[in-house]
């Protein structure tokens, strides 16, 4: 018998990145921390297309997370083996400069609330006081606060904030 093909939902990355430019995902500084896991971590999927694996070895330790003026700069846990575990591949950086930076323009405006620095930014101030791991994404509710996610809930998570994006936007979930 022919092999079975399994097709995925098809999702349009044009609603989740509206939708992550409006509430319940803004003003950043007001959203909940859920919300701000959820569009850090799919903002930082689509930049840096890593992995899943890879965004849970992502460290948050003075060198493996660094703020520039316009761009931050991401490295995996020295301890994480990838799928090609090379020295390139295991020391490799990952730059994501900053989207829209000196908004001025209003559309630039709704863009720089996509800008992933900010977004990762907000993010490491926001979660200081409960983190318990020096990974970059970790659990923001009980049981697990503060603590390492798992690349299940990784990807879950990644799936929730599409999910979201689309009711958030009045359209039928894929």
């Amino acid at each position: 018998a022919p092999s079975q093909v399994h097709r995925f939902p098809t999702w349009w990355l044009n609603t989740v990145l509206s939708a992550l430019t409006k509430s319940p995902f803004e003003p950043i500084a007001e959203i909940s921390l859920k919300h701000l896991r959820m569009k850090t971590l799919f903002l930082v999927v689509v930049t840096s297309a890593r992995r899943v694996s890879e965004l849970g070895a992502m460290s948050i330790k003075p060198d493996g997370c660094v703020f520039h003026k316009e761009k931050v700069v991401l490295r995996l846990d020295p301890t994480f083996r990838p799928k090609v575990c090379s020295n390139f591949h295991r020391t490799q950086e990952i730059s994501i400069p900053s989207f829209c930076p000196k908004p001025s323009h209003p559309k630039e405006k709704i863009w720089h609330n996509l800008d992933v620095r900010r977004a990762l930014k907000t993010f490491t101030i926001r979660s200081e006081a409960i983190r318990r791991s020096e990974f970059l994404f970790i659990n923001v509710g009980q049981p697990k606060l503060g603590k390492r996610m798992s690349t299940s809930s990784i990807s879950t998570t990644i799936k929730a904030c599409i999910l979201e994006c689309y009711r958030v936007s009045n359209q039928q979930v894929p």
